[in-house]
């Protein structure tokens, strides 16, 4: 009978599933460091928007990755999405650093283009942390057309100081020959 039993305890013993950690015993903190793009393009114009970002992590035996994903905010479209790799963290307490690119195309006509930043960081196929910026870029109307219209204005100021100096000054001559 005792025999019996250890055999019984040995199927159920390699029977039994191994544990390993779940993908929600995995924190990890997704912080954006910075935000790189231009301020102005160009209509239609390719842009790149940089992310820099920093993902800590505890222990992980489940494979840690994320993406950022460059969302037009107005129609909620994902206009790109790039990928990064964490790995397995073996440290209590892993931070690593990306710099993830992202391109799109500028819209056509003038606008304020809204754009967000989204990182999704996963443990296998489950999401565990996520993070996002919004950023604006203006679209059109062109940088040199802005540029001209301003210099234009500044012009057009100019002049008419200038015509209010001479039309005093004559009378100012005018009053002095009287």
């Amino acid at each position: 009978m005792c025999l019996s039993a250890f055999f019984l305890l040995l199927v159920l013993a390699s029977t039994a599933p191994t544990i390993l950690p779940t993908a929600s015993a995995i924190r990890c903190q997704t912080q954006i460091t910075n935000v790189g793009y231009p301020a102005a393009v160009e209509s239609n114009q390719n842009v790149e928007v940089q992310t820099n970002l920093m993902v800590s992590c505890t222990t992980s035996m489940i494979d840690i990755a994320g993406r950022v994903d460059l969302t037009d905010e107005a129609s909620n479209k994902t206009l790109s999405i790039q990928g990064f790799h964490v790995g397995y963290v073996s440290e209590p307490l892993k931070s690593s650093n990306f710099t993830v690119t992202n391109a799109a195309q500028a819209p056509s006509g003038s606008t304020v283009w809204k754009l967000k930043v989204v990182i999704l960081v996963f443990a296998g196929s489950q999401l565990i942390d996520t993070t996002g910026k919004s950023v604006e870029i203006l679209v059109g109307g062109g940088t040199s057309e802005l540029l001209i219209l301003t210099l234009s204005a500044a012009l057009v100021v100019v002049v008419i100081i200038l015509v209010f100096v001479m039309v005093r000054r004559s009378r100012v001559k005018s009053r002095k020959r009287r």
